[in-house]
C-alpha cells in the first residue's frame, strides 16, 4: 500500500461500501436464520465488515498540506466517528451530556409526564430484553397522532432524558415539513456527514450503499437515532438501524410501526389542567381572575398545543388580557384563522394532510361535518356518499390513520366509533362548501341522512320495543352486519347518549312523515340528556310533537313515558320548577295507566329534583318510594339506584350519616342513566371522608372521559371543586385553591353554555370561595357579582332560596374577610335559615361559624359564643375534623376574650368522636 497518507484514506474510502453493504447483509439474515451457528457465523461476518467498514470510515481528516486534523476541530461529527472518544464516554458515565443536533429546547414545554414516564418505562423494558438476549435490533419508540398535538414536542423532550443513555452521540433527522417529503436518499446524506463520512464520496454511493454505510457506522454503537415528522413507512425501512445498541425516537401522523411489530404511543390531546399549564406558558398570564376565561380558551382551542400555543401569544402580545381573545376565538367561522399567529398555523397542517388524501377520501370527510352527533360510525358513510359498508369502513380507518378523525370505543354493532377534533371539524365544514357549493344538492345529503337515522332508529326501537316501530325504509342503506340492531339495542343507553342530536331529530322527521307512533316512542327512550349539543328550544319543541302523538296512540302509558323523558330533559337542563310539574304529570298517568315501574323511575326523578334544590328532606322520602317501588316489579337496578340516592340525602341532613360508605356500584357497563349519578355520590362521599385517593380517581375518569370539552360534567366539577375548597386531605394541600379555582371555572363553562343557571350560579359561588382563599376579594367580589345577576327575581321560583342562600354565603364570608361584619351578618343569618329548613346542616354550620366570626369583629362574644358552639357542635357530630379544628379555634379565642377557661384541647375532648 502507498506510504503517502492522502493514498491510504483513499484506500480506505473506497473499501467501505462494499465492506459496510456486507455488514449490513450479514446482520439481516442474522436476524432471520434461527440455528444458532447460523447466527454466530453471520454475526462474526457482520462484524468483520463493520470492522473494516469503521476502520475505513474512521481514518483521520486531514487539512490541504496532508497533515491529520486534531479531532477537537471536527466537532460533533469526529466524535462520533472515533471509538477513542467514544470509550472515553462510556468511561465517564454519570456526567452531564448535551443532545447536539436536537432543536433548542422550549422553554415553555409543560406537563406530557404521563406520556414520558410511560415511554421511558418502554425503552428501559426494551433494553431489557436486549440485554438478555431474548429480543435483537435497535430499541424503538414510536409517536404517531394528528397535526399539531405535541408529537415532536414529546419527542425532543423524551430525547433529552435519553441522551445520558448513549454515549456515542445523537443522531437528529427531519423527514418533512408541511407538504413536502424528504426522500431517504438525502436523509442519509445527512446522517453520514454526521458520522464523519466524507461528502465526495457520499455522493457516489446508490441507496443501498448509503443504506450499508449507516448501518455499519451505527453497528455496536449507543446511538440515538430521532426521526421527525415521518412521512411514510419506506423512509423509516432504510432509516432505522440493525443495531441492538442503538435506540431510535420516531413520531409520525399515521402509525407507521405497529405493523412492524414496534410500540407505538397514540398522542392526543392534553387534559384540562395541563392545557392551562400550556397556556400559561405561552401567555405568561396565571391570574385566577380571569380562570373561567382561561377555561374557555383552552376548549375553543380544542385543547391542541398549536393552537394553545397561537393562543397564548395573542394574549402575551395583547398585555395579557384573555377577555378579547376568548371574544374573537368564539365564532366558529374565524376561528382557524384567529388561530394562524406566530408562523403557526393549525389550519395549514390540517389541509397538507387533506391534499394528500383521495378523492373519495375528502368527500367522506367533508361530509362528515354534517353528523350533528358527537361521535359515529363508519356505516353513515354509507348514507352520505355512494359506497359498500366495507369502503365506508376502509375510508374512516384511512382518515383517522392520518388524525383526521380519532378513534372512540367500539361500538355495539361491532363498528368502531369516530369522532372530529373540533377544529378538525370547523376545517371539514369549511371544505365542504368548496366541496359541495350547490345547496340544493347539499340539502338532499342532509335529507338522505336524517331519513337514514330515523329508519335505523326505528330497527333498533323495534328490538327494544319488541314489536315493529315505524314505517318501510327499503330505499335507507342500514348496516351490513348481522343482528346489528339487536347488539346496538344491547347497549342502548350508551347508543342514545352518542346519538342524541340524531334521535332528537328523528323525533321531528317522523313526525313530518306521520309516522306517530315512531315519533313517541323515539321520545320515550330519550333519557340519557348528558350532552350540550342540545338546544333546549329544539328539545322543548321535540317533546311537544312527542306528547300529541302519544296522546293520539291509545297505548297505556304513552304520554306517561314520555313525560318522564320530558322531566328528565327538564331537570338536565335545571328548569326545576317545570321538570316538577311534568313529572308529577307523569306520576299520574303512570297511575292511571297502573305501571308500578314506570311509576318507580318519576318517584326517582322527583327525587333529584328536590336533591337538586337542596331540600334532602323531601328528596328522601321522595327516594324511599322510589326504591320500595323498583323492589316490587323486581327492577333492582333502579332499586340500588334509588338506595344510593336515598342514603345520600339522609347523609346531607342526618349528622351522624354524614361520613357514612355508602352502597357500592350499580351501574353496568355503559349504563348512562346511573353511571354519571353514581360517580357524583362516590366524590361526595370520598369529599366526607376526606378520601383522596377515591377523589383523584374521579378525577381521572372526568379527564379520560370528557374527549373534547367539559360536556356532562358540570356537577362532577362542582363536587370536585367542593372538595378541594373544603375537604382537604391530609396534609392539607397548600395548592388546592386554585386547583378548585379550576374545577368550578370548568363548570361554569358548560353550564353558561347551556343556561344552566343553577350550576353557574353554584361555580361562580365556589370559584369565589376559591378566590377568597387566595387573599383575591375584589375577584370575587366579581364572581358574586355575576352570580347574583342570575339569581331569578319572581318569588315563586323553587330555587330562588337556594341560590340567594349560596350566593350570600360566599358574599358572607367576602364581607367577614373584608371586616363589613354587619352586612356579613345580613347575608348569613338568611342564608343559614335557607339551608336549616332544606335540612343541610353542613354548610348551615359553615354560615354560623363565619357569623360566629363577625359577631366576634364586632365584639359580641355572647353571640359569637352562640354561633360557633353550635357550629362546633355540629361538625363535632358529622366528624368533619379539618372544619371541627377551624371552629374551635375560633370559638377558644371567644371563650378566652371571655374568660373562660375553655381550650381547643377541651372541647376536643369533651365534643369529638372519631367518625367510621
Amino acid at each position: 500500500m502507498p506510504g503517502d497518507g492522502r493514498t491510504a484514506d483513499r484506500w480506505r474510502r473506497r473499501t467501505a461500501v462494499p465492506a459496510a453493504s456486507v455488514a449490513a447483509v450479514a446482520a439481516v439474515l442474522a436476524d432471520k436464520v434461527e440455528h444458532p451457528l447460523q447466527v454466530v457465523a453471520l454475526l462474526l461476518v457482520a462484524g468483520a465488515g463493520a470492522g473494516a467498514a469503521a476502520w475505513s470510515t474512521l481514518s483521520p481528516r486531514r487539512g490541504e498540506d496532508g497533515t491529520p486534523v486534531d479531532a477537537g476541530e471536527t466537532g460533533r461529527s469526529a466524535e462520533l466517528a472515533e471509538p477513542g472518544k467514544a470509550g472515553a464516554r462510556r468511561a465517564g458515565a454519570g456526567k452531564t451530556y448535551t443532545a447536539r443536533g436536537l432543536p433548542d429546547r422550549q422553554p415553555t414545554f409543560r406537563g406530557r409526564e404521563s406520556e414520558l414516564a410511560a415511554l421511558i418505562a418502554s425503552y428501559e423494558a426494551q433494553r431489557e430484553q436486549r440485554e438478555q438476549g431474548s429480543v435483537r435490533g435497535p430499541v424503538v419508540l414510536a409517536l404517531h397522532g394528528p397535526p399539531g398535538v405535541g408529537k415532536s414536542a414529546i419527542q425532543f423532550e423524551l430525547a433529552r432524558r435519553l441522551a445520558g443513555r448513549h454515549p456515542d452521540g445523537v443522531l437528529f433527522a427531519n423527514l418533512g415539513q408541511a407538504a413536502m417529503r424528504k426522500s431517504p436518499h438525502d436523509v442519509l446524506h445527512a446522517l453520514l456527514m454526521e458520522l464523519g463520512w466524507p461528502e465526495e464520496e457520499i455522493r457516489s454511493a446508490s441507496l443501498q450503499e448509503r443504506v450499508g454505510l449507516f448501518r455499519a457506522g451505527t453497528a455496536g454503537r449507543r446511538i440515538l437515532v430521532v426521526l421527525d415528522a415521518a412521512r411514510d413507512a419506506d423512509q423509516l425501512n432504510v432509516l432505522i438501524p440493525n443495531s441492538t445498541e442503538c435506540t431510535v425516537l420516531i413520531s409520525s401522523r399515521p402509525d407507521l410501526v405497529s405493523a412492524r411489530g414496534f410500540p407505538s404511543t397514540a398522542v392526543r390531546p392534553p387534559g384540562p389542567d395541563e392545557a392551562l399549564t400550556i397556556l400559561a406558558a405561552y401567555s405568561q398570564v396565571d391570574d385566577a381572575a380571569t380562570r373561567h376565561l382561561a377555561v374557555e380558551l383552552t376548549e375553543l382551542c380544542g385543547r391542541l398545543p398549536i393552537a394553545l400555543r397561537a393562543a397564548g401569544d395573542r394574549v402575551r402580545h395583547g398585555g395579557g388580557k384573555v377577555q378579547p381573545v376568548v371574544q374573537r376565538l368564539r365564532p366558529e367561522r374565524s376561528r382557524l384563522a384567529d388561530l394562524a399567529y406566530g408562523g403557526r398555523s393549525i389550519e395549514e397542517r390540517l389541509d397538507t394532510e387533506y391534499g394528500r388524501l383521495t378523492d373519495d377520501e375528502k368527500a367522506a370527510f367533508c361530509r362528515l361535518s354534517l353528523v350533528e352527533a358527537a361521535s359515529f360510525t363508519p356505516w353513515v358513510i354509507r348514507v352520505l356518499m355512494p359506497v359498500s359498508t366495507g369502503e365506508a369502513a376502509n375510508l374512516a380507518a384511512a382518515l383517522a390513520a392520518v388524525g383526521l378523525l380519532d378513534d372512540v370505543e367500539a361500538d355495539a354493532s361491532g363498528f368502531p366509533r369516530y369522532t372530529f377534533h373540533p377544529l378538525t371539524r370547523i376545517f371539514a365544514r369549511r371544505r365542504l362548501g368548496v366541496l359541495v357549493p350547490d345547496r340544493h344538492e347539499l340539502k338532499e345529503i342532509e335529507n338522505r341522512l336524517h331519513r337514514a337515522v330515523l329508519a335505523a332508529c326505528c330497527a333498533v326501537l323495534s328490538v327494544l320495543e319488541g314489536r315493529r316501530i315505524g314505517g318501510d325504509y327499503g330505499d335507507v342503506p342500514l348496516p351490513e352486519i348481522g343482528d346489528w340492531a339487536e347488539k346496538v339495542a344491547e347497549d342502548a343507553d350508551r347508543w342514545i347518549s352518542a346519538e342524541l342530536p340524531h334521535l332528537v331529530r328523528a323525533v321531528t322527521e317522523a313526525h313530518q312523515s306521520n309516522e306517530n307512533e315512531a315519533c313517541w316512542v323515539i321520545a320515550a327512550w330519550l333519557d340519557c340528556w348528558r350532552t350540550s349539543r342540545i338546544d333546549r328550544g329544539t328539545a322543548h319543541r321535540m317533546f311537544e310533537l312527542a306528547r300529541r302523538a302519544a296522546a293520539g296512540s291509545g297505548t297505556p302509558g304513552a304520554l306517561g313515558r314520555v313525560l318522564l323523558a320530558e322531566g328528565i330533559q327538564l331537570l338536565a337542563f335545571e328548569e326545576y320548577d317545570a321538570a316538577l310539574k311534568t313529572l308529577e304529570k307523569a306520576d299520574r298517568e303512570a297511575r292511571r295507566a297502573g305501571e308500578l315501574r314506570l311509576q318507580a323511575a318519576v318517584r326517582r326523578r322527583i327525587g333529584q329534583v328536590w336533591h337538586g334544590l337542596r331540600h334532602y328532606r323531601a328528596a328522601a322520602e321522595e327516594f324511599e318510594t322510589a326504591a320500595r317501588d323498583a323492589k316490587a316489579v323486581g327492577d333492582m337496578r333502579e332499586y340500588a339506584m334509588a338506595r344510593l340516592l336515598h342514603a345520600d340525602s339522609v347523609s346531607a341532613f342526618q349528622p351522624a350519616d354524614w361520613r357514612t360508605v355508602l352502597p357500592g356500584s350499580v351501574s353496568g357497563r355503559g349504563d348512562m342513566r346511573f353511571h354519571l349519578d353514581e360517580v357524583i355520590v362516590e366524590v361526595r362521599c370520598a369529599n366526607r371522608r376526606r378520601d383522596l385517593r377515591t377523589r383523584e380517581r374521579a378525577l381521572a375518569r372526568l379527564h379520560a372521559e370528557d374527549g373534547h370539552g367539559l360536556e356532562r360534567f358540570s356537577h362532577l366539577h362542582c363536587e370536585l371543586s367542593s372538595g378541594y375548597l373544603w375537604h382537604p386531605g391530609d396534609p392539607v394541600d397548600g395548592a388546592r385553591a386554585p386547583v378548585a379555582g379550576r374545577l368550578a371555572a370548568g363548570a361554569i363553562l358548560l353550564a353558561a353554555g347551556t343556561g344552566r343557571e343553577f350550576t353557574e350560579v353554584r361555580a361562580r359561588t365556589l370559584l369565589a370561595h376559591a378566590l377568597l382563599a387566595e387573599g383575591r376579594l375584589e375577584e370575587a367580589r366579581g364572581q358574586l357579582d355575576l352570580a347574583d345577576a342570575l339569581v331569578p327575581d319572581h318569588p315563586g321560583d323553587r330555587a330562588r332560596d337556594c341560590l340567594r342562600a349560596m350566593s350570600g354565603h360566599a358574599r358572607g364570608e367576602l364581607m367577614v374577610r373584608d371586616g363589613q361584619y354587619r352586612r356579613a351578618l345580613e347575608l348569613l343569618e338568611p342564608a343559614v335559615r335557607c339551608y336549616q329548613a332544606a335540612g343541610d346542616f353542613w354548610h348551615a354550620a359553615q354560615a354560623r361559624a363565619l357569623a360566629g366570626t363577625a359577631h366576634r369583629g364586632l365584639r359580641r362574644f355572647g353571640w359569637a359564643m352562640a354561633e360557633l358552639s353550635a357550629a362546633v357542635a355540629a361538625f363535632a357530630e358529622c366528624g368533619d375534623e379539618p372544619a371541627f379544628d377551624h371552629a374551635a379555634d375560633e370559638l377558644a379565642e371567644v371563650c378566652a376574650e371571655l374568660g373562660l377557661p375553655i381550650t381547643k384541647p377541651t372541647l376536643k375532648d369533651r365534643l369529638w368522636r372519631p367518625g367510621p
